[in-house]
């Protein structure tokens, strides 16, 4: 509570017996707006009515310090966070107008006008709520709309149909794509709803005219078959089995004379008189239309039952492959002897469906699946193309890749020895006896950037990837004062944070050194006549080189918990490629078959045992160094290889067939923009 400027003496005397004179005006409740939706509308009542109480406490008249401590005092805790962001100066901190102005654009951003449109329109009187405080709330809602006020050039009357036009349309895409611009006119509306609803009419009428050759589609019923759960003859899902448990068991779906553990049993208490024969883990059954005999053969499927949201394994590898023109990630399954997809999926690929010889497969827990066919489509992953044949299940279950596919795609090799004596994959680099010592121009100007803001939902991300970044003697604590000041950058890759510093400013003035780095015209004339190739990856590449502690002021980052200095060279920096290079291409100098790319380092020969032989001396120099290598990215004796961007092989250079698929699913322009 806040009394007003007292006035003087005698004017107090002459005005003891007037009321108005002693009011004692009380500041407005403070502010609950955490967690509030409608936040707008709780700020712009609370400033109402604190406008209100400085005019009736004379607070204006008060010095502008007292007016700030006033002002925050009445807004209360819940707005602390809020104001700590803002990053006011010290002036900006005493002078309660910009105050004001920051939470006005802070918690009143500019709206989209149909959704406040919407907002009048949907109001309603509620069941206990009289007349006048329906009309007072219809009349604050009309005000927001601000109907007097021309917008983007429209009418009263174009205003109101482009508004019912975004909340009639059917499509919730359109509707999306509407709102999203804050700018719409009635123009616009309708040019988006006819170019929307003529492109769903042109592919309505390409998948008409695709129906009659898709395979993958209803088939009629079965005919008649011999039924395993219920040994009797009957057509599909009239199996008088169905939803009934055994007792053998405890399952559902087969009658006790057809328990599979019952004849697991059976196969047991005869096991000692076929202790030389293959033992069955699963089985896929075969039934031709001339044969009611079911015949059995021995393989093997891990993943047929599993849902496709339990992909929660770490153990389990998992790959994407471009099957035909869609992209499904597989599971690799080295004890599968076939090829999983589940009905969805094989949609997608557009692929006819052929009858398949294979009629159910048997999980290895016992469950039998029905095949409702097959087809063999061209499948691409890393630059490997082969023609992959796909069982095709009408269940939700993981997409399997067998051993024989994961091997015809290099994603599966046999390692007759591994070796574990090398520490080469562990932990961060540092190559020995170098130090970058940063070269400025004689004109070198610099800038001290203010910390930028990062939002609160990744805080605890960022300020842990520091803290690890410090342990990892990439960065450290800078307590004194710097010549230059860079921006962080965050960017997440891969639903990792990483961390990025803007050295705009210090590459404007840096003194470059020049050396060339390989292109893939050079490497393409030096691996004629290679058959076999590896490829080394640096863990975190120029991290794995020092600077020089002269340098680390100049490679200074600000953020919201104080400036960290780079000990590492940090990615951005304009020299930081050709330096790598350089070091790089000086330690391996003089081993053939072997180019350099920054932090890629290419290994080719004509014979496998040759490739082994140059491979071991590359990492037995980068070791010996002090540099370490990515484990995930290395590719050790294979046929083929990514590298800058293109597919490296015995035929040569070839562009990568995945950055080729992303181009051609590019969407059309349906705009200028």
């Amino acid at each position: 509570m806040v009394d007003p400027p007292q006035p003087p003496p005698q004017q107090q005397a002459n005005s003891v017996h007037n009321p108005i004179q002693s009011f004692s005006a009380q500041p407005p409740e403070r502010i609950n707006i955490r967690n509030q939706i409608d936040k707008a509308r709780i700020w712009k009542d609370w400033s109402q009515q604190y406008e209100w109480f400085e005019l009736a406490a004379g607070i204006k008249q008060l010095p502008a310090e007292r007016q700030v401590g006033i002002l925050m005092n009445s807004l209360g805790p819940d707005v602390i966070g809020t104001f700590t962001g803002f990053q006011l100066t010290e002036e900006e901190k005493k002078d309660p107008n910009v105050i004001k102005r920051k939470f006005a654009e802070a918690f009143n951003p500019t709206a989209n006008p149909t959704y406040i449109t919407y907002i009048f329109l949907k109001t309603d009187q509620g069941p206990d709520e009289s007349f006048d405080s329906f009309l007072i709330k219809l009349r604050q809602a009309i005000v927001d709309c601000d109907f007097n006020t021309p917008q983007e050039g429209m009418s009263t009357e174009d205003r109101l149909l482009k508004d019912k036009i975004v909340l009639g349309v059917r499509s919730q895409k359109v509707r999306e794509k509407l709102l999203s611009d804050s700018k719409l006119t009635l123009e616009k509306a309708i040019q988006i709803c006819r170019s929307s609803e003529k492109m769903t009419e042109t592919l309505h009428q390409i998948s008409s005219d695709t129906k009659s050759c898709d395979a993958i589609k209803g088939r009629e019923a079965d005919k008649p078959f011999n039924c395993r759960r219920c040994e009797t003859k009957h057509g599909k899902k009239s199996c008088p089995a169905f939803k009934k448990t055994c007792p053998v068991c405890n399952k559902t779906g087969h009658l006790p004379e057809c328990c599979f553990k019952k004849s697991k049993d059976r196969e047991s208490s005869s096991s000692s008189s076929k202790k030389n024969k293959e033992k069955k883990t699963a089985s896929i059954v075969q039934e031709t239309e001339d044969s009611s005999e079911e015949e059995h053969v021995n393989l093997h499927l891990h993943a047929i039952q599993a849902q496709k949201n339990s992909r929660t394994d770490d153990d389990d590898w998992f790959e994407e492959v471009f099957v035909g023109p869609a992209k499904i990630t597989l599971k690799l399954d080295c004890g599968a002897q076939c090829n999983v997809l589940p009905l969805d999926l094989a949609r997608k690929t557009g692929a006819k469906l052929q009858d398949s010889s294979t009629k159910y497969i048997v999980s290895y827990n016992g469950h039998r699946n029905k095949v409702e066919g097959e087809f063999t489509m061209k499948s691409v992953v890393k630059g490997k193309e082969e023609n992959i044949t796909y069982k095709v299940v009408d269940l939700d279950v993981v997409p399997v890749l067998g051993r024989t596919s994961c091997v015809k795609l290099n994603l599966l090799r046999r390692v007759h020895v591994v070796r574990e004596d090398t520490n080469i994959f562990k932990g961060l680099g540092c190559l020995k006896g170098f130090e970058y010592e940063l070269d400025f121009k004689p004109d070198a100007k610099f800038e001290i950037r203010p910390a930028r803001m990062i939002p609160h939902k990744i805080r605890g991300e960022v300020k842990e990837e520091l803290e690890n970044m410090v342990k990892l003697g990439v960065i450290r604590k800078q307590e004194e004062p710097t010549p230059v000041v860079s921006n962080l950058v965050v960017v997440r890759k891969n639903k990792k944070i990483r961390l990025c510093i803007d050295t705009t400013d210090v590459n404007k003035s840096i003194l470059r050194r020049h050396y060339p780095l390989r292109t893939i015209e050079e490497i393409a004339a030096r691996i004629r006549d290679s058959t076999w190739f590896t490829r080394l990856d640096c863990k975190k590449g120029f991290w794995q080189i020092q600077v020089a502690e002269a340098s680390q002021k100049y490679l200074t980052f600000g953020t919201p918990w104080g400036c960290y200095s780079c000990k590492r060279i940090p990615f951005g920096l304009a020299s930081a490629p050709e330096v790598f290079q350089n070091q790089i291409s000086t330690l391996l100098d003089g081993l053939d078959n072997t180019d350099v790319s920054m932090d890629d380092i290419l290994i080719y020969a004509t014979s496998e045992a040759k490739l082994k032989e140059i491979t071991a001396n590359v990492i037995d120099r980068l070791d010996r160094a002090g540099l370490k290598l990515n484990k995930e990215k290395c590719r050790f004796a294979v046929r083929s290889v990514k590298f800058l961007g293109h597919i490296v092989s015995a035929e040569g250079l070839k562009p990568d067939d995945e950055k080729i698929v992303a181009i051609r699913r590019l969407k059309v322009p349906e705009t200028k923009k």
